[in-house]
């Protein structure tokens, strides 16, 4: 309940617009179970897979199948009649289901079904969800004891304070001097949020039907929640102030490159944080610079530091906040998701700092070499040219650009394969394992394969007197095909489960 379990995040078979991919709770829970990355308790990281295991705990344990347990202990005695967990919705609510979009210019899309769905699968109105709010703000109401409520909310764990803490459930979302629980929910095209001030008896909920631009669904519901709370309940806040240099030199500190602790670990999908990991920089005046957390239009934020390792947001009240050991930063958080989310360094053997425009680098260097032989073999025969190099020379030259080919072939294909898993999140249930098996088959013969014969290549090139370029050349494909092959490595490339 406060999504410290310590599990890595699962992608297969969430998903689905067909009803038949969405198994009984204990199948979905039981076909793949997550690697705990952390140790249990210590590190916030939102859990779909955590929150529907303690669904599964309720159903075990009262023998009634979650959705209809949560019909008849919470939907029916809040009056809440227009609501369901069921991913089969009830035939009086299909017809007020709202369609939901990629763009608001769109096409609407499919509804989407969940195999976790107690963690995201519930359908409701907002009158039911205004009558949820109603019980929660009445020390529980029809819904809880109150000593139950009291423990609900009031139960707060925080990963760095001053940020906001976790709660059971909610999660606190503090404003203006005034205590807020909170909880967030997004599919693909779905957006909500609650947020609920259980000292000043007030509730809101907010849901829209499309991600929009740049996902800007997230910072129009904190930019409503600010303007919501300085027009009722206005505050005058008042914050200390680090002086310029020590500023500058906690700044510094946090340059580097981070990864999410919610994050998919184990499997192929690791790789997407070439391009995920959280860039930490200065600005032109030395400050802070985080990619992670753009303003409203996606400018980046102003970062005043207001106590030692706490800045806030020049024009806003989030707050960044790290946590340091040793002289060293080793993780920092934003006060909207610190509760369930932090960032980490990300060792720099697997930083995509210098891993990225290695990996782009690699892939020029490959396509020129793969290039290479048939323009210089054109070349040759229209002057009548020959080559002059051994036969041994001449078969390390076409194995090297042969599998200079291969590899450019085999990361199209990566691309394609992951560019069409996660374009359709239903495709995740198991229809591209084929494709998946074939590239964790290839990847391995095609890499090794590349940087033997790259070894192969320079070692007759370097013993046999070839020309600057061409062992200067050959030593590069070395240092590319390397490069290649730890990546496949270490972001899981090369493996042999289709779970992810």
């Amino acid at each position: 309940m406060t999504h410290r379990g310590g599990f890595e995040e699962v992608q297969r078979g969430l998903n689905s617009y067909d009803i038949k991919d969405v198994p009984p709770l204990d199948i979905a829970l039981k076909r793949q179970i997550p690697i705990r990355i952390f140790p249990p308790g210590t590190t916030p990281a939102y859990s779909n897979y955590g929150t529907t295991l303690a669904a599964y705990i309720v159903q075990r344990v009262s023998g009634e199948p979650f959705d209809a347990y949560a019909q008849r202990h919470i939907f029916t005695p809040a009056g809440m009649v227009r609501s369901s967990l069921s991913q089969r919705l009830p035939i009086d609510l299909q017809s007020l289901v709202a369609n939901g979009y990629g763009r608001g210019s769109g096409k609407p899309t499919r509804l989407e079904l969940n195999s976790f769905w107690p963690a995201g699968g519930m359908s409701a109105s907002g009158v039911d969800m205004g009558r949820f709010m109603i019980a929660h703000l009445d020390h529980g109401g029809v819904l809880l004891r109150p000593e139950t409520a009291r423990q609900m909310h009031d139960t707060i764990l925080k990963a760095i304070p001053p940020l906001n803490g976790m709660a059971l459930g909610f999660y606190e979302q503090n404003i203006n001097g005034r205590r807020a629980l909170s909880h967030a929910g997004d599919t693909l095209t779905f957006h909500s949020q609650l947020w609920l001030l259980p000292d000043d008896n007030v509730g809101i909920y907010m849901s829209m039907n499309a991600a929009g631009t740049d996902k800007v669904s997230g910072p129009i519901r904190s930019y409503l929640f600010d303007a919501f709370a300085d027009r009722y309940f206005p505050f005058d806040q008042k914050d200390g102030r680090v002086d310029a240099a020590t500023a500058k030199a906690h700044a510094r500190m946090m340059v580097g490159t981070y990864n999410k602790t919610r994050r998919l670990e184990n499997s192929f999908l690791k790789a997407m944080e070439l391009s995920s990991q959280i860039k930490v920089g200065l600005d032109a005046q030395g400050g802070l610079l985080v990619k992670a957390a753009p303003g409203l239009a996606g400018q980046p934020r102003t970062w005043i530091e207001i106590a030692p390792f706490v800045w806030r947001d020049s024009m806003s009240k989030t707050r960044l906040a790290a946590q340091v050991e040793n002289g060293k930063v080793v993780r920092f958080g934003l006060d909207s998701s610190s509760p369930y989310l932090l960032f980490e360094p990300a060792p720099w053997y697997l930083s995509s700092a210098w891993l990225t425009p290695a990996l782009l680098v690699s892939l020029v260097t490959l396509f020129l070499t793969a290039l290479s032989w048939p323009i210089v073999a054109l070349v040759r025969r229209r002057y009548g040219v020959q080559p002059m190099l051994t036969i041994a020379q001449w078969r390390a030259y076409r194995s090297t650009r042969g599998f200079a080919g291969l590899a450019i072939a085999l990361l199209v294909c990566w691309l394609w394969f992951s560019s069409v898993l996660l374009g359709d999140f239903s495709s995740m249930n198991g229809e591209l394992d084929w494709a998946l098996i074939a590239l964790q088959v290839a990847t391995p013969l095609v890499l090794t394969g590349l940087f033997g014969a790259a070894l192969w290549n320079a070692g007759l090139t370097w013993r046999r007197g070839g020309g600057r370029f061409a062992k200067g050349w050959s030593l590069v494909l070395i240092v590319n095909a390397a490069i290649l092959l730890w990546i496949a490595i270490g972001f899981h490339l090369i493996g042999f489960s289709v779970n992810f």
